[in-house]
């Protein structure tokens, strides 16, 4: 039997409580493989945020956005003597 991961992320900010921004990234995948089957999983994903923020005449004024995605994808197959199978899942989102 062999296994094998990777996995990969950054992150970046930039400012302070008042203003700034910041982005996330990250990538994931792996692959399993025996005498009889095979499978395999990936995933990728993303976010972004920004804010600002002040205040006005004893009032706080604060404005915040925000998104991610994220996609994955995940196959597999076995073979014994007497079948053969295979599956595939695929998936996004984004909010």
């Amino acid at each position: 039997m062999a296994e094998e991961n990777v996995k990969v992320s950054e992150e970046v900010s930039v400012g302070d409580e008042d203003l700034g921004a910041s982005a996330e990234a990250h990538a994931e995948a792996g692959v399993e493989v025996t005498d009889s089957s095979v499978s395999a999983e990936a995933e990728v994903g993303a976010s972004a945020e920004a804010h600002a923020g002040t205040t006005q005449g004893g009032v706080d004024l604060e404005a915040e956005a925000s998104v991610e995605a994220e996609a994955h994808a995940s196959g597999s197959a076995e073979v014994t003597d007497t079948d053969v199978s295979a599956e595939a899942e695929v998936g996004a989102s984004v909010e």
